[in-house]
């Protein structure tokens, strides 16, 4: 199988070209998914959708109906792709965003929670503390100090 494939694509060290089989093992994993490409068009869509909209609640079923594929197909075809369910994602997605804000910008950690979405600055703190394991403050302590 390995004469045939080369000659055909022309490429040289086919076998050694470690991303090429990246690619084609993620294109095995995702043919395996039984996923069209649709789906994966829907579903990078939801992602991109989540990140733009991080303060936005959105439930399974808003977000469902805004991408154009079911509830059950979303969540698990979520999980499948991205090995993240999509809450966990969102909540990701949310304390990645404050990180980064509280590294980069002067806002208080309150308008930071609120920003990516917290209603609730105890929970925010909570969530950040247990995520990065290290207070919010002691992130923009420590962007001061250097």
């Amino acid at each position: 199988m390995k004469t045939l494939i080369v000659p055909l694509l022309g490429i040289a060290n086919f076998w050694n070209n470690s991303s090429f089989v990246i690619v084609v093992n993620r294109l095995l994993y995702l043919m395996h998914l039984n996923l069209r490409q649709y789906d994966l068009t829907c579903l990078r869509k939801s992602k991109e959708l989540l990140n733009k909209n991080l303060q936005k609640k959105y439930t399974i079923s808003d977000l469902s109906s805004v991408i154009g594929m079911s509830e059950t197909k979303l969540k698990k075809g979520f999980k499948q792709v991205y090995g993240i369910t999509i809450g966990a994602y969102v909540r990701q997605a949310k304390l990645n965003k404050a990180k980064e804000l509280l590294e980069q910008t002067k806002h208080s950690e309150s308008v930071i929670a609120r920003t990516v979405g917290y209603t609730s600055f105890p929970s925010f703190v909570k969530a950040f503390t247990k995520h990065f394991n290290e207070h919010p403050h002691s992130v923009r302590k420590a962007k001061k100090n250097t």
